[in-house]
């Protein structure tokens, strides 16, 4: 590489600079990796149901004070 109207002294400090931001990115990337591994040993499964939205359906009635009855649509199942 020529040095043309370029200090020598700038491109020595520039690729310096360079090498340690290199360095410090393969460190940050190995760190992130290390932590993954060990995040995904300690990450508990989903085990229960999923909640999902099956929209609105009609009320017939109520049963208690908190509880009421209503129309099953054809989305949702009879688990009986």
């Amino acid at each position: 590489m020529d040095y043309i109207r370029r200090s020598p002294m700038a491109y020595k400090f520039a690729k310096g600079w360079q090498e340690q931001a290199d360095v410090a990115s393969s460190s940050l990337e190995k760190a992130a990796r290390k932590m993954k591994e060990w995040v995904d040993e300690k990450r508990l499964m989903h085990q229960g149901l999923v909640r999902r939205y099956e929209g609105l359906f009609p009320i017939l009635g109520r049963v208690s004070r908190l509880s009421y009855s209503g129309k099953v649509t054809s989305k949702i199942e009879d688990p009986s």
